[in-house]
């Protein structure tokens, strides 16, 4: 859970720096697609993911390969 916590205040951060450098960026949030299907899947990460509108991009980590975008 601390990685989850820290990527979520990354994320945020760099959100709002997005927002004053380039306002029409979307930003997305990058995770392997075992950390979506273990740790994502947990009340307290979708409760985050939904209260802070997080943009994610799964992916599978041997193929390198996009598996989920979700906005």
């Amino acid at each position: 859970m601390i990685d989850f916590h820290l990527a979520i205040g990354q994320f945020i951060n760099y959100r709002v720096a997005l927002k004053i450098k380039d306002p029409s960026r979307k930003l997305f949030l990058a995770i392997p697609d075992t950390i979506y299907r273990t740790l994502f899947q947990k009340e307290l990460p979708k409760i985050v993911i939904q209260e802070y509108q997080l943009n994610l991009i799964v992916y599978d980590i041997e193929t390198e390969e996009i598996v989920l975008w979700q906005t």
